[in-house]
Formats: structure tokens, sequence, C-alpha cells
């Protein structure tokens, strides 16, 4: 039986944080530019190192540290945008299954360009990479 590994946490952290600016640029913002900005770069920079520091936790945390990724993509949506509850966290489910999928995809596509550069017939296609655009192209359609 073959294993897969697991989706790289900055991966993770990058699809989140693009994913989550992808429905809060949807609403208005809740303060000024410049405090919207600096909410953007804090909140990226937090979720990058928290999503870093829980990669090689015991299998036992990683959802207590999903609920709490998820948790922070919630508050910063309702935080930040002029949305109620209820709308900061459909925006919140939607935003993060986005995340998960394009995260899922670029490492698949990490993985099946290293397999093709080494030589290897891929299940998308050969070492000519005939089979990288339709991923890319699902990406891009993401």
């Amino acid at each position: 039986m073959m294993t897969l590994p697991d989706i790289p946490r900055l991966y993770t952290a990058l699809a989140e944080v693009l994913a989550v600016l992808v429905y809060a640029q949807a609403a208005p913002p809740a303060r000024c530019k410049a405090c919207d900005l600096c909410c953007h770069g804090g909140w990226a920079a937090v979720l990058g190192v928290f999503l870093q520091l829980t990669g090689s936790v015991p299998l036992a945390w990683w959802l207590p540290c999903m609920v709490a990724a998820i948790a922070w993509l919630y508050l910063y949506l309702w935080g930040t945008r002029e949305m109620n509850l209820l709308e900061a966290g459909y925006s919140c489910a939607r935003a993060f299954i986005l995340a998960e999928l394009a995260a899922s995809v670029e490492s698949a596509a990490s993985l099946l360009t290293l397999a093709a550069a080494a030589g290897y017939s891929t299940a998308f296609g050969t070492a000519a990479g005939g089979g990288l655009t339709a991923v890319y192209g699902l990406f891009v359609l993401v």
C-alpha cells in the first residue's frame, strides 16, 4: 500500500490566507484602509507561524489545531469586515473548502512535477508533462 505525503503546512497557510482574502474582498472593510492592511499582514503572519509550529504535532492534536486555524479565519472575517456572525461563518466555510482544495492541488502538482522531472510516468501524463496542464488548469479555475 502506498502512503501519500501530508500537504506541507506552508501550502496550507498560504492557501488559507489567499482564500480568506478572496472572500474578505467581497465585503466592505470595517475600518480604514491602513488598519485593514495592518490586520491583513499581522493575521497572515500569525496564521503562518501557527501552522508551521503545529506541523509536527501528534495526530491526536491535528483536529484541535485545525479547529483553531478555522476559528482564526472566522475571527478575521468577522473582525475586519462588515459581516454578522452568520455571514462570517458562511464565508469562512467557503474559504476553508477553497483553501484545502487549492493546497491539495498545489501539493499534487508539486509531486507530479517532481515525478516528471525524475522521468517517471504518472497517472496524469509522462515525463514530458502532458497531464500537468490539466492540474494547473484546475488550479486556475479555483
